[in-house]
């Protein structure tokens, strides 16, 4: 009974995955603490449950950011991993490290330069690799409303789930536009839109939408409700295009 419970579980999770699946890209934007002081800054989250009936299922998440700024510079590492498991069975295995440097030059144009590791064997993706820099504009920074745009172009080397041992090298552009409202202390909604077509074929593309609520209980502990939906219009081995994904956490911060 617990194995046909766990592949009924199994299955419900393919069928439901353009609910449930994680979406490929990674919304840097949610990672950049608003702050005008120098100094290290610091946020660890996580969320989780557990099913105990026949079976046992088990889901967590769990992410790590750290943040450095001294003047004109900005330093960010970031890194994310999940699963989901039902009676020792994985079902969902994702995990992410996310590295970025930001330098101001003026008042409205800053230059950023990143690299990133990703795997979703669930989507078929074993590994990716990216590697990208270009400008990025302010549009609007006030203390209530803040938005950015902006087009970089990424390299990028990703390997299939595959006994062939399929990989892919590509540029891509990477454009995005950034909205946050900051409308009561303690409280942030950010979105951001991502799209990202091939430099040779701009059919195949990808779009990645994000938005993350945030209310503060104190100064250092914040409740946090993300979506993202992800479509990519040539996904690895010509899985899932599209996936949402609706989580709710908590998040502790610390400044140094």
């Amino acid at each position: 009974m617990s194995k046909f419970i766990v592949s009924t579980f199994a299955i419900l999770i393919i069928i439901h995955l353009p609910t449930i699946g994680h979406c490929q890209l990674v919304n840097a934007e949610k990672f950049r603490i608003r702050t005008d002081s120098n100094g290290w800054f610091g946020e660890i989250g996580m969320n989780g449950s557990f099913i105990q009936s026949t079976s046992k299922v088990i889901q967590a998440e769990g992410n790590l950011l750290t943040e450095y700024k001294h003047n004109k510079h900005l330093f960010i590492a970031a890194a994310y991993y999940g699963f989901l498991k039902g009676d020792e069975v994985q079902l969902v295995d994702e995990a992410m490290l996310h590295l970025r440097y930001n330098i101001k030059c003026n008042k409205y144009l800053r230059w950023e330069a990143f690299v990133q590791f990703q795997q979703n064997e669930i989507l078929n993706l074993k590994s990716r690799f990216l590697l990208g820099t270009g400008p990025r504009f302010k549009l609007v920074d006030n203390k209530k409303i803040r938005m950015y745009v902006a087009s970089l172009m990424m390299y990028e080397h990703e390997e299939e789930v595959s006994q062939n041992q399929i990989s892919h090298e590509n540029f891509r552009s990477s454009c995005y536009l950034s909205f946050s409202l900051f409308p009561y202390e303690r409280t942030e909604f950010i979105t951001t839109t991502y799209f990202q077509p091939l430099v040779n074929e701009f059919y195949d593309y990808r779009i990645l939408n994000q938005s993350t609520l945030k209310f503060g209980i104190n100064k250092h502990f914040f409740i946090s409700i993300n979506y993202n939906h992800f479509y990519d219009r040539r996904p690895p081995n010509e899985t899932l295009k599209q996936t949402s994904k609706v989580t709710t956490g908590i998040s502790y911060k610390i400044k140094v």
